[in-house]
């Protein structure tokens, strides 16, 4: 399905680095993305890890790491369903090694390994040619918004029986806000231990040149302080010369988390805030719209998606289709495996070129009819094809988390 690249003549790989390379890795991709401040192992470190080493791809040339590509793997959780996914960036090559295709083989490959251990979704942080060409396509259904932060709540009380406040994250919070997340409909798989090493902790230091800080929300119980919501906010100036403050994740009572919104809109004084909620989270869209705040509903900004093993990935959807829609495992299997091989056909929406050929990996269909953002041309093919169609309408999208911490 995912093409071979022949090498450049001259450069060791596609290989996995060796354990002592790791610093050299990490090096390179701070080369490429973070030359000044050089903080890429610290801001991602569940990619560069000795653990994570077998995920990652390089080309070396005498000894030294010059084109770079990784992923970290961790299920998503669905309305308490498992979708065996990964996540790949920090796909990289110096200046003077490009134009060779090390990154297209170094994709490749990474694909190529996960349709052998059965992923069902590969979630990109990037939406360029050397993606799509390989069957990544814009999808998922997100409602993005930017919004005026003195449209927030300006009150501190989220509820009239009780106070709440809002303060920086402590390490003894840890166990708490761990529990909020783990309590999240659709999430990404995370351990106490992760949630550690993914929260920022680096006062001084920028995380995607932004200044990052997770807030918590917290009350007073008879059971002691209780934390019922957080958000983690990314502060920077932009290009444009605003001051933006991104909402790069949140958990919890929707309540409290828009309190968090308006409390630190009131202390940091934006120009801007900007978020990305999934289209599931109708109580953070409901929320929001109360305050008078619209948003535009569209794919995961700045992200593609392609599916490395479509079997897997129907596996993984029955228990899913057949809780939300009552279909049966058996028919769901035979309908999903027909737009499986029917993904991206012209025939679907052209009964006129039934003897067509599509290359099979073109997958980019079957993504987005999966998780959403079908173009208006094969949302009127659908509805032509009435059993395919019962089941999106009843089954589909199905949600995706915002990347947030487990952006790579």
């Amino acid at each position: 399905m995912f093409p071979r690249i022949t090498n450049a003549r001259g450069l060791d790989g596609p290989r996995v680095p060796r354990p002592d390379e790791l610093g050299a890795v990490t090096d390179l991709s701070n080369t490429v993305f973070c030359p000044d401040a050089r903080t890429m192992g610290l801001e991602f470190p569940l990619l560069f890890s000795q653990e994570n080493l077998r995920r990652l791809r390089i080309f070396s040339s005498g000894g030294r790491p010059v084109s770079l590509a990784g992923y970290v793997q961790h299920d998503l959780i669905v309305e308490g369903h498992r979708i065996p996914a990964a996540s790949l960036g920090s796909v990289c090559t110096l200046p003077e090694y490009r134009g060779q295709g090390l990154a297209a083989a170094l994709v490749s490959d990474i694909l190529r390994e996960l349709s052998r251990a059965g992923l069902a979704l590969l979630i990109i942080s990037g939406d360029g040619e050397l993606y799509t060409r390989m069957g990544a396509s814009a999808a998922g259904d997100f409602v993005r918004y930017e919004l005026d932060p003195a449209m927030l709540p300006q009150k501190a009380d989220a509820e009239a029986h009780r106070t709440v406040s809002v303060r920086p994250f402590r390490a003894g919070d840890l166990e708490q806000v761990h529990a909020v997340y783990r309590r999240e409909p659709v999430r990404f798989s995370r351990t106490v231990g992760e949630f550690n090493a993914l929260i920022w902790q680096h006062p001084g230091k920028e995380r995607l040149h932004a200044q990052e800080r997770l807030s918590v929300v917290s009350s007073d119980t008879l059971a002691g302080e209780e934390i019922s919501a957080y958000i983690v906010t990314r502060a920077r100036r932009g290009e444009d010369g605003k001051f933006r403050v991104h909402i790069a994740e949140y958990a919890g009572t929707r309540s409290d988390v828009i309190c968090a919104m308006g409390a630190t809109a009131r202390e940091l004084r934006p120009s801007v805030m900007t978020l990305t909620v999934p289209a599931s989270d109708r109580d953070s869209i409901r929320a929001l719209r109360d305050a008078g705040v619209s948003g535009s509903r569209g794919a995961l900004p700045r992200h593609t998606m392609v599916i490395p093993d479509v079997g897997s990935l129907i596996q993984a959807l029955l228990p899913l289709v057949h809780e939300r829609a009552g279909i049966q495992p058996h028919a769901a299997s035979a309908l999903l495996g027909n737009a499986s091989e029917r993904a991206g056909d012209a025939r679907l929406y052209n009964p006129r070129l039934e003897g067509t050929e599509v290359p099979p990996e073109n997958m980019s269909f079957l993504t987005r009819l999966v998780f959403g953002h079908l173009t208006r041309q094969e949302t009127d093919a659908l509805a032509r094809n009435s059993e395919l169609h019962a089941l999106a309408e009843r089954a589909f999208p199905v949600p995706l988390p915002v990347p947030g911490l487990n952006y790579v």
